[in-house]
């Protein structure tokens, strides 16, 4: 049976503009796709980053309630020779080695009250790091110059509030060092980029302790 050159012609153009309507709509789904698995990877890499920044203030804050809460009232020596506070807490940072908290805290052997047991730590914030910094010795030799640790990036705010004996909030600590005392808590305060802001209370445990040498 022959068939019309005129209908074969007609059969195959009409299969070749269904090819094309099926190729422009494969495009325009393959695209949707695309931006949806986009959308998808952007959510994740959000929340990714939003688990990290958690799991990083959680292990910032976790130090920093430790060595806070280890505080012991031993006062200490500076690189010139000047007698400090144990604990000593401001929002200006005055030379390149200064830090917005400093204190001598206890270290694994307990409450023995032997420097041996000791450390002398500081936090500070510089340049958007909050940096951790650990003396070589309780009582500084001249040029003393302390480990820095980066604990975390992009802190916009490292701010402290300190618990005196009757209950009250002041936002610095600045005992001399003759009368040295411990604040009852200490408040810290962490502002993020993008302005999250955390706090947290850490509570002292060795307030009631007379000062160790």
């Amino acid at each position: 049976m022959r068939v019309d050159p005129k209908r074969r012609a007609a059969a195959a153009g009409f299969t070749l503009l269904e090819l094309l309507v099926a190729l422009i709509v494969f495009a325009i789904m393959s695209a949707i796709a695309y931006g949806g698995l986009n959308r998808i990877f952007a959510v994740r890499e959000r929340i990714d980053a939003e688990n990290r920044k958690w799991r990083e203030l959680t292990l910032v804050f976790g130090r920093l309630e430790e060595d806070i809460g280890q505080a012991v009232n031993r006062t200490y020596l500076d690189s010139f020779g000047t007698r400090k506070s144990a604990l000593i807490g401001h929002a200006q940072l005055v030379g390149v080695d200064d830090a917005n908290l400093s204190l001598i805290r206890m270290g694994a052997g307990g409450s023995t009250g032997v420097a041996a047991d000791m450390s002398h730590v500081g936090y500070r914030l510089r340049e958007g790091r909050l940096e951790l910094m650990q003396w070589p010795a309780l009582d500084l030799p001249p040029r003393a110059v302390p480990t820095v640790h980066v604990l975390m990036q992009e802190v916009q705010a490292f701010e402290l509030a300190f618990m005196n004996e009757k209950g009250v909030w002041e936002d610095k600590w600045e005992p001399d060092a003759s009368a040295s005392v411990l604040p009852r808590a200490v408040q810290i305060s962490l502002t993020l980029a993008g302005g999250t802001r955390v706090k947290r209370v850490a509570a002292l445990q060795w307030i009631n302790s007379t000062e160790w040498r």
